[in-house]
């Protein structure tokens, strides 16, 4: 119990600290910032092995994983790409932090989400550019704490056997009306752990 508390304190604290961070920043920072743990995915040599994709509004996410049945040794790698594909040359996007979201569940007992922190950011996108995004764990829990601790503990993403939806939501707004103006992205695929 203690730990949990200790755990949400931190969550909030660097949710504060970000806000605090961001507010004080530039541009430039923000924009790195909030890409962070993304890169252009033309980068990398993407295959297309286990792959969902969306569009709606102008927009093409596409979630991938490097293959859909794994062992529960394996290391699991998921992504997702998303850009632009609308009439102008740039588009705002408005969100929290970040503004793809991924989560994992099992429908029963295994249930891991996306944390956004509340920021309002706007982030400009690029016309035919490829943004690439890793999953990062992310979540909460109040039950099997020494499974959680272990699972969020451990940096690389390994489950246990069973069927798994991953889901990727393009949790951003086309305006500053959040609520009146999502993305409406969201891409699922499934994975079998033997």
């Amino acid at each position: 119990m203690k730990k949990s508390i200790a755990r949400a304190f931190c969550i909030v604290l660097l949710g504060i600290t970000t806000i605090i961070f961001i507010g004080c920043g530039n541009s430039d920072f923000d924009d790195q910032f909030l890409l962070n743990s993304s890169r252009i995915a033309s980068e990398q040599n993407v295959q297309d092995v286990n792959s969902s994709i969306c569009t709606k509004n102008g927009f093409e996410l596409v979630l991938f994983s490097d293959k859909d049945v794994y062992s529960t040794a394996d290391i699991i790698e998921i992504w997702a790409t998303l850009e632009y594909v609308g009439n102008n040359d740039t588009v705002t996007i408005w969100s929290g932090i970040p503004y793809i979201s991924f989560s994992i569940t099992d429908g029963k007992d295994f249930n891991s989400g996306g944390i956004t922190f509340p920021v309002l950011m706007s982030t400009v996108l690029e016309k035919g550019e490829l943004y690439y995004f890793n999953y990062q764990k992310s979540g909460s829990y109040d039950a099997n704490v020494e499974f959680w601790e272990k699972f969020y503990d451990e940096e690389d993403l390994l489950l246990p056997v069973g069927e798994y939806t991953i889901t990727v939501h393009g949790d951003f707004s086309l305006t500053e009306k959040i609520v009146d103006s999502q993305s409406g992205l969201l891409c699922e695929l499934r994975i079998n752990i033997v």
